[in-house]
């Protein structure tokens, strides 16, 4: 065999090695679990109420939200006006992950700042990843923080 021909040889098993390590490694990480906040925490309400979402668990996701203050808008929808997909709508469902960001906790009502970062591709020269900051208000309930206001979750669509 020529010494050229062992060189290619050489080189292209270790790409094949290098891929193959990138590949398990991928795989490796993208079990990662995430630690959950204490649920005692406005921001461990936040954090559980976004993992239900993003799992499509929306009737599980209502739980971390208060109930409604008053019965409709008027035009008979509920005052939150659904914050996660109602009955018989459909969403594109983009890969997006939340980033928690500052809490403050203002005596029975609390903030919550977040960053949320969806990847949608749009063509060769539009940016893939959108970033949008949004700020959860909480309000303690019977010693529990709910979700008093949606952010709406329109980066679903």
């Amino acid at each position: 065999m020529k010494q050229s021909n062992r060189l290619l040889v050489t080189f292209g098993a270790v790409l094949g090695v290098l891929a193959i390590a990138a590949v398990l490694l991928v795989i490796a990480r993208g079990r990662e679990t995430v630690t959950l906040l204490p649920e005692t925490e406005p921001a461990g309400i936040v954090q559980r109420y976004l993992q239900a979402v993003q799992r499509g668990d929306y009737e599980g996701s209502l739980k971390y939200m208060a109930p409604p203050t008053q019965t409709n808008r008027g035009d008979g929808t509920p005052p939150f006006a659904y914050p996660v997909p109602g009955p018989g709508r459909q969403y594109n469902n983009p890969s997006w992950r939340a980033t928690l960001g500052a809490t403050r906790v203002l005596g029975e009502r609390s903030e919550v700042d977040i960053t949320i970062h969806v990847f949608r591709p749009s063509g060769p020269f539009a940016d893939p990843v959108q970033t949008f900051n949004q700020t959860f208000s909480l309000v303690r309930q019977n010693g529990a923080w709910r979700i008093e206001n949606t952010v709406g979750l329109w980066w679903l669509y």
